[in-house]
């Protein structure tokens, strides 16, 4: 797999750190970090199903945040209202 592109600034890749309670942080230089408890492999997947689930019934874009409360990356569409948190 290729490096990971952040998907908030979608420019430029993730860092990736494992932590000692064995989550993953993802970090980026747009300012970007985030925790997910799987690999890279895992997020990459889930992002490609979250987008294709979405495009199933909207043609818009979504835009990607972090969350600054729980540092959890969460999904949005301005037209259609999807919401997902990861």
């Amino acid at each position: 797999m290729n490096a990971l592109i952040c998907p908030v600034c979608q420019k430029s890749k993730l860092v990736i750190y494992l932590n000692k309670d064995n989550r993953y942080n993802y970090r980026c230089k747009c300012s970007v970090n985030f925790f997910f408890k799987e690999d890279p492999p895992a997020l990459h997947s889930l992002l490609i199903a979250k987008i294709d689930t979405h495009g199933l019934f909207c043609s818009k874009r979504l835009i990607f945040f972090v969350n600054a409360l729980t540092q959890q990356l969460e999904i949005i569409c301005d037209t259609c209202d999807y919401f997902s948190c990861l």
